[in-house]
């Protein structure tokens, strides 16, 4: 694992991965993750999922100036030559629902491809499947898939680019929208590691099965990289909440690897959507803020929203 000083220029890398950084959600790092999208220059950009988090916003709007900040150096990166690569998970799933036409006009104005999985080939040729990781969740909940079952939703998300809608669990008798993240750490210790085990089986034959070299994801917030079988190289982006801040980057000699950041939270303040939109100094972020305000028009808004605001 790998730090960087902020004191040297950027460094040039082939590839960033970065997932889970839940816009929506008081706690977010964004001065880490600001001071790595500062730090590499890379030629692809991926965002593994969770980028937004649309069942915080679903219910109240929060927005900080750092988000904003974080959309324009994303947005600086493209206009220097990035490629970004938009895979949304279960938390902004929303976004895996726009409709085809919506979704191209939207992904040209935005300068981003918007996909549910990417296939990124390092440099030593190895291909590496890119998706968010909610796919497995299902099989987590209800066992293995039989394998005509298997070949069914290999071929759905192969042809159709699909996704299964999040799954529900019973919670006080109540449906909930299941958070692998959440199941991990309210698991015991014996639960939570036969689930990662069942994950990376699913992991080692969705791999084999597409005759590819590995998979990188995010979804569980345990940032790792390591080898399945000693052949398939499994990686995990992480999250960026302070307590850990990780991504993965493949480098310009074709070594992919797990880098960190120092926790640098500050006090957060929410700034209403008018204001978010405002500050932007890019056109492509301001068009992205008012798009997510659109897909999750929160509970509260209007008033609230400056109530919370000055709050």
């Amino acid at each position: 694992m790998t730090s960087i000083d902020p004191n040297q220029p950027a460094t040039k890398i082939r590839a960033l991965f970065i997932s889970d950084l839940h816009f929506g959600y008081r706690g977010v790092d964004t001065a880490a993750l600001l001071d790595c999208l500062k730090s590499y220059s890379p030629q692809r950009i991926y965002l593994v999922g969770d980028i937004i988090d649309g069942w915080k916003l679903s219910k109240r709007w929060f927005w900080t100036a750092g988000y904003t900040h974080v959309l324009d150096a994303l947005v600086d990166h493209r206009r220097r030559g990035a490629k970004i690569i938009y895979l949304p998970g279960n938390h902004d799933e929303r976004v895996r629902h726009i409709n085809i036409i919506d979704r191209a006009k939207f992904s040209m104005q935005a300068g981003l491809k918007i996909t549910n999985t990417a296939i990124h080939t390092t440099k030593l040729g190895k291909k590496l499947i890119v998706l968010h990781g909610d796919q497995f969740d299902n099989v987590l909940l209800r066992g293995r898939l039989s394998k005509l079952s298997d070949w069914f939703f290999e071929t759905l998300t192969d042809f159709f680019d699909f996704v299964r809608p999040t799954p529900l669990v019973i919670v006080d008798g109540k449906p909930k929208k299941f958070s692998l993240a959440k199941a991990l750490v309210k698991k015991s210790g014996k639960m939570a590691f036969r689930m990662l085990g069942t994950l990376e089986r699913r992991v080692v034959r969705l791999i084999r099965n597409r005759q590819l070299d590995g998979l990188i994801c995010g979804h569980t917030h345990l940032p790792k990289i390591k080898m399945l079988r000693r052949k398939y190289l499994f990686g995990n982006c992480g999250v960026w909440m302070g307590y850990t801040n990780t991504a993965i980057i493949e480098t310009l000699d074709g070594t992919v690897e797990l880098v960190r950041w120092p926790d640098m939270r500050a006090t957060q303040t929410c700034i209403p959507a008018s204001e978010a939109v405002h500050i932007a100094r890019n056109y492509e972020t301001a068009l992205i803020i008012r798009r997510i305000r659109r897909l999750w028009p929160s509970r509260k808004g209007g008033v609230e929203e400056a109530k919370e605001a000055t709050s």
